[in-house]
């Protein structure tokens, strides 16, 4: 049976304006940091006809990945005309992700031996990422918007195949329109 432990730790601060003023802002900063063991990840079964000195019949990874987020970001609110307003936001993000992990191999006669490994993998993914809105409140219970956000997870490793490099990180364009309304 695998056993798995996770351990995660994320504060955000901000600050931002306050007053009733034509223009709002938000600015602040965040921290992420992660740590995941699998002990093991996987247990794999082999029934190979072969000499029980050599046959493998379980191959067990066993795997540290660690991850740890450091991003800043400011969001400013203008009221253009009375119910138009404009926003503007940006945020910088770079992430680190680790993986550290060795596939262990039994035999049939029960002697172990380290069958891939030990790896140390390493990388960091940064990225500015914004959003872009305006809305207007076409009566008090009436607002139409459109928006369009870019948005990034990083990349990162995967446990179960230690000879390949880390997965790219995922970039997201989203548009978004609508209308809000109060009909009832």
């Amino acid at each position: 049976a695998a056993l798995q432990r996770d351990r995660q730790f994320s504060q955000e601060l901000q600050l931002q304006s306050s007053g009733s003023g034509p223009v709002q802002w938000l600015i602040g900063g965040y921290y992420f940091d992660a740590r995941a063991t699998y002990q093991p990840l996987a247990v794999r079964s082999f029934n190979a006809a072969v000499s029980p000195a050599t046959q493998v019949v379980q191959a067990d990874t066993l795997s540290v990945q660690r991850g740890e987020s450091l991003a800043g970001f400011g969001q400013a609110t203008w009221e253009v005309a009375n119910g138009f307003h404009l926003t503007g936001g940006l945020r910088y993000t770079s992430e680190k992700r680790q993986l550290d992990a060795s596939i262990v191999s039994t035999r049939a006669n029960a002697t172990q031996f380290v069958s891939a490994g030990p790896v140390d993998l390493s990388s960091r993914f940064k990225k500015l990422t914004w959003r872009l809105s305006a809305d207007y409140q076409f009566s008090a219970g009436t607002l139409g918007y459109l928006s369009y956000n870019r948005g990034f997870k990083s990349g990162g490793f995967n446990p179960g195949t230690l000879t390949l490099p880390a997965f790219t990180p995922e970039v997201l364009d989203a548009y978004e329109g609508g209308v809000k309304t109060t009909l009832f």
